[in-house]
């Protein structure tokens, strides 16, 4: 029986992929926030870093669900994702030296059809490493009870936050340890549903008491510690991927949308399964090198009234290309690939190697 997807959480996904979208029209202007003088736009654009929030949530959702599967991980997933990651950055690549914009190199081109390992996009190497992770992350999280789970999250977040926060360094952190992180952390909601963010009140309180100091620390760093920080904190420290601020946010932000009754809904559903190409995109080193600056112009409007709505218009926009196109993608050469996968497996179900190595891996 096919389960069926709960849009609530499906929702959040596409909330999650919009509010890196606002990221990067940020981070990607060639402008940095740093330089403009201090205003309402410059708190805006600040405010958007939120997109980090959108990178938590995203793996947050992974954890809740991943820890109670019996198999979370599947070869067929893995295979879908990582062909969906080089689709991309190969296409993409190559319409670049079609059109001229770039120069056609053998090594760029291998570079393009093994983008995790060279690392084209952050984020999906790390989530793709983590995944292939999940069997033996599970047995570790589902080998401890309920006070050392939650230890091992207060530890993490201890030296991989909060020092970070007031010393800006990283303690040997990166992407993978904190995509791992926010796994853990996504599990223990998903294991322990009766924890403090499941009620809607203290949710909610938490919710906006985390936002309301995120401004706030924002704007106080901004007008006191404009040539100086305070402690050793900066003001894009609070807002950051590694921020207990953003992480509590994200959290109570997750539970704000898992605390409601549950529902399904086609067109939600449908554009969440394309929301990933809507990040491969858009976020592709080639196409986000004029994306904000050549096409959007974002740079224009940094200082202007219509900010706002420009952000908002371009942030739609990209959006809804980027589903169309992964829509496509998914319906076309997405559903060829299953096809041909399925085959092969079925042949390779038959061999000793399947049998001894593959089983135990994805049980």
């Amino acid at each position: 029986m096919k389960i069926k997807r709960n849009s609530n959480i499906e929702l959040l996904r596409i909330i999650s992929i919009f509010m890196v979208i606002l990221q990067h029209y940020t981070v990607h202007n060639g402008i940095s926030n740093s330089t403009l003088s201090l205003g309402i736009n410059r708190l805006l654009l600040e405010l958007i870093s939120l997109g980090n929030i959108g990178v938590i949530i995203f793996v947050t959702i992974t954890g809740f669900f991943c820890i109670n599967q019996e198999k979370p991980f599947k070869f067929k997933k893995l295979f879908s994702l990582y062909t969906q990651v080089v689709f991309y950055s190969v296409v993409i690549y190559l319409l670049f030296v079609i059109t001229k914009n770039e120069q056609f190199s053998v090594l760029e081109l291998i570079k393009c059809m093994l983008p995790i390992a060279f690392r084209k996009y952050w984020f999906i190497s790390a989530y793709i490493i983590l995944y292939i992770f999940t069997p033996f992350l599970n047995k570790l999280i589902n080998s401890l009870n309920r006070k050392e789970h939650f230890l091992f999250i207060m530890v993490g977040l201890l030296i991989f936050s909060i020092l970070h926060m007031f010393t800006g360094q990283n303690y040997y952190g990166n992407e993978l340890i904190q995509v791992i992180l926010y796994y853990i952390i996504g599990a223990y909601l998903g294991k322990y549903k009766n924890n403090i963010f499941a009620d809607k009140s203290k949710n909610l309180h938490i919710l906006l008491t985390s936002f309301f100091i995120m401004v706030l620390s924002v704007i106080l760093l901004d007008l006191i510690g404009t040539k100086y920080s305070i402690f050793g904190v900066h003001s894009t420290y609070l807002m950051n991927r590694t921020s207990l601020l953003s992480i509590v946010f994200s959290i109570a932000f997750f539970n704000l949308f898992n605390n409601r009754n549950q529902y399904s809904n086609n067109y939600i559903n449908t554009i969440s399964s394309c929301v990933l190409g809507v990040y491969l995109i858009s976020d592709n080193p080639l196409i986000r090198k004029i994306l904000w600056t050549n096409i959007f112009k974002v740079y224009k409007y940094i200082n202007s009234n219509f900010l706002l709505l420009h952000m908002i218009g371009c942030v739609i926009i990209t959006f809804l290309i980027c589903i169309i196109i992964e829509f496509i993608r998914k319906n076309t050469i997405g559903k060829l690939l299953d096809f041909i996968y399925d085959k092969v497996e079925n042949r390779i179900k038959k061999t000793k190697i399947y049998k001894k190595f593959i089983i135990n891996y994805t049980s």
